[in-house]
């Protein structure tokens, strides 16, 4: 009896390399916050800034339980959840270019945040488009 082929799970490696580089990324910030804030472009007078650090641990908590999130998702392949951070991620991307774009907020790193999140929804939904995921399932259901 021969084994039949499955397709290459291209939505379920997309989804975790962001899991991946959003769990190191966190967890580097809350390891080394002074090294990883000047490392993504703020300017040395926020990062000596004790009223920087707070928020800074915030968002570096929240980047490795996210990255932990999609890194289980990835494990027990949920391609529902892959289906869902689609359309937030894109929305991710907007908000943060939008503020960039508008004045509102430095270029570094919202603008590197921007194109990583839209990259990377894109590449989801390319690869969930592929494995024929849309068409099977519905969009978000």
């Amino acid at each position: 009896m021969r084994a039949k082929l499955q397709p290459p799970n291209y939505s379920r490696y997309t989804i975790l390399v962001f899991g991946l580089m959003a769990f190191v990324v966190g967890a580097a910030g809350l390891l080394w916050p002074s090294f990883t804030m000047k490392a993504v472009g703020f300017p040395s007078s926020m990062v000596d800034s004790s009223e920087c650090w707070p928020h800074w641990m915030a968002v570096s908590i929240a980047a490795t339980n996210m990255g932990a999130y999609y890194i289980l998702a990835a494990r027990a392949n949920v391609k529902a959840f892959f289906r869902w951070t689609v359309p937030f991620r894109m929305l991710t991307c907007t908000v943060f270019a939008w503020a960039v774009f508008s004045g509102k907020a430095p270029a570094s790193p919202y603008l590197t945040t921007s194109i990583v999140e839209g990259l990377g929804a894109l590449s989801t939904g390319l690869a969930l488009w592929y494995e024929g995921e849309y068409q099977r399932s519905g969009f978000l259901l």
